[in-house]
């Protein structure tokens, strides 16, 4: 088990600490200095199992205490993406990379709630000897990670010994449950051995909500108790919930909880079809409408769509585009392997031995390309409707006809968050948005005769992140129909807001994207006291001079390539209440 330092990573070392920065995300970590050798053991792709050995020696601790220490690192590198898994295996002529395994360890809950995927509860159960089978063929591959699942997983007698085991052979554990039957042993266990992450489903705000949707007798107080004792421990945790029509309601108090309890919470809105075959929507599904509107209600929902719609791989013929398809696989309680849980229509039964071979059979699947006149070949709405083919499977009994839903999704998101201009401020750039930026720089530099190519984009972009640290440095990229067609700059200097640089690609350009940027910095509540701007225009520009002369603005100096205009708060009013007038 190996792993690695992502991409854009910088360390510097102190005479104290040792500093990490990840240019990709804006993410900072500082380290003690005993973490010097570790990091250079990872960045060298050493083992895990020798990084620890080495450090239990270098440190004059024992191996268990080393262990505990080393995961606790890797849990916080891998939260921040400093690094990832290492676990690239040549079989025959392909490379596989499982990098995790999500495992049923039993089908069997306590609970009885409305929207589980789980139509009837069964008994079926994994031993620790099916685990030990599956985990030794796992460390051929270097599949670092596991995540055990249920039903309820602290319903299973050996969970204890199973994690247990998990954990000293190096794997990063992590646990979904629904927290009602931890007890003192399960603490002591995971206090000793810490999971990289607990994620809970919380299923109520009060007594009554929770006995409602779980149907059984009062188990709020249980939980939120143990919730309690887990955080004591410093352990990570994760609040979760799916919104469906029992909770629509109530489900703002689930998070308020969430907020209270000082616990991350994730949410979903799809409510997957139960696996029995009976091709029908999941009856607690919310509608579309009912999405966008909970939708709408978090922050950062437009840039969280903006991202997910420009960076879309819908056009590449695949009929699987799941990002994670190619790093993990299911592991059923039958001792199934399909490729995910909503894929159990296409399994594998495993058997001692027989694991590469089933990979190789779901590679196979994985390569499936569309039909020519499949309904969402080449679809623009591919990012946004949480296209699936294992639910399609589910509803319509075939992978490639989408239920009316899933489109009704697709376009009312795209209405609500894509369609038109949106002028998003950025603290850090992807190097997806980082291209868009040199890319439009690079044709508008080249159209006024300047040279510029491909070699010049680490300069350029090299640039643009060392000013995105700077606290005077305001950078904004401006979408246009969900893509991004250009950026802002502007420079706090000594209180004077100069707009720096507007570069829009050549399909946006023109009055109307101007009057949009303009507007936008005069209603953005972060330069409200802000009473006039000053723009850098070059001097050939002539539809953004005209436009700049048209606003009532005033060149008050230039240089030899440069206008410098000088706008103020009521020009902008007047002449955008002249335009509302004709």
């Amino acid at each position: 088990m190996k792993y690695k330092l992502n991409k854009n990573i910088a360390i510097q070392e102190t005479d104290q600490i040792i500093v990490i920065n990840n240019n990709s995300n804006g993410a900072q970590l500082n380290l003690s200095l005993n973490s010097k050798d570790v990091l250079e053991d990872i960045k060298e792709s050493k083992d895990v199992g020798y990084i620890i050995n080495r450090f239990a020696k270098i440190n004059n601790i024992s191996e268990n205490e080393a262990r505990k220490q080393i995961n606790n690192l890797l849990y916080v590198l891998l939260k921040q993406n400093f690094i990832d898994f290492n676990c690239e295996t040549r079989l025959g002529d392909k490379i596989l990379n499982i990098k995790s395994v999500l495992i049923e360890l039993t089908d069997f809950c306590n609970y009885r709630c409305p929207h589980c995927y789980v139509n009837k509860t069964c008994t079926k159960t994994l031993s620790i000897d099916d685990i030990r089978d599956l985990t030794q063929e796992l460390k051929v591959l270097n599949c670092c990670r596991i995540a055990l699942t249920g039903g309820e997983i602290f319903t299973h007698k050996e969970f204890v010994d199973i994690y247990t085991y998990l954990y000293n052979e190096g794997f990063i554990v992590s646990i979904n449950t629904n927290l009602s039957l931890l007890n003192d042993t399960i603490i002591s266990c995971l206090k000793l051995y810490p999971p990289y992450e607990v994620e809970v489903s919380l299923y109520g705000y009060n007594s009554e909500t929770y006995n409602d949707f779980t149907n059984t007798q009062d188990n709020f107080k249980q939980v939120v108790d143990n919730l309690s004792k887990l955080k004591a421990l410093n352990i990570n945790l994760v609040l979760k919930n799916i919104i469906t029509k029992t909770n629509f309601n109530y489900f703002d108090k689930i998070e308020d909880l969430a907020k209270k309890l000082n616990i991350e919470f994730k949410s979903d809105y799809i409510s997957f079809p139960q696996i029995d075959n009976m091709r029908n929507q999941n009856s607690q599904q919310i509608s579309p409408k009912e999405t966008i509107y909970h939708l709408k209600k978090h922050e950062g929902a437009k840039e969280y769509f903006l991202n997910l719609f420009s960076k879309s791989n819908s056009e590449n013929g695949k009929l699987f585009k799941c990002k994670n398809n190619d790093d993990t696989f299911f592991f059923s309680s039958s001792k199934e392997i399909s490729m995910c849980v909503c894929m159990q229509s296409k399994s594998y039964k495993y058997k001692k031995g027989n694991l590469k071979n089933i990979l190789m059979e779901l590679q196979k699947i994985k390569d499936i390309e569309f039909t020519e006149n499949a309904k969402c070949l080449n679809c623009k709405m591919l990012p946004l409707c949480r296209y699936c083919p294992g639910k399609f499977f589910m509803e319509t009994g075939n992978y490639e006809l989408p239920p009316e839903w899933f489109c009704e999704l697709g376009y009312g998101l795209y209405n609500e968050f894509i369609k038109g201009t949106y002028i998003i401020k950025k603290s850090f750039l992807s190097e997806n948005e980082l291209n868009f930026a040199f890319n439009i720089i690079k044709d508008n530099m080249t159209k006024l005769g300047f040279d510029v190519s491909d070699k010049d984009k680490e300069m350029w972009c090299g640039n643009i992140k060392q000013n995105l640290y700077k606290e005077d440095f305001y950078f904004y990229l401006v979408y246009i129909n969900g893509k991004v067609e250009g950026f802002i700059e502007i420079v706090n200097s000594n209180g004077i807001f100069i707009v720096s640089e507007v570069q829009l690609s050549n399909q946006s350009k023109g009055t109307r994207a101007i009057l949009e940027i303009i507007k936008f910095l005069y209603n953005n509540k972060e330069f409200e006291n802000v009473e006039e701007f000053q723009f850098s225009i070059l001097k050939h520009n002539n539809m953004s001079n005209k436009t700049f002369a048209h606003l009532g603005g005033e060149i008050i100096s230039e240089s030899e390539r440069k206008f410098r205009y000088k706008i103020s708060r009521n020009n902008v009013k007047q002449y955008l209440n002249n335009l509302k007038q004709l």
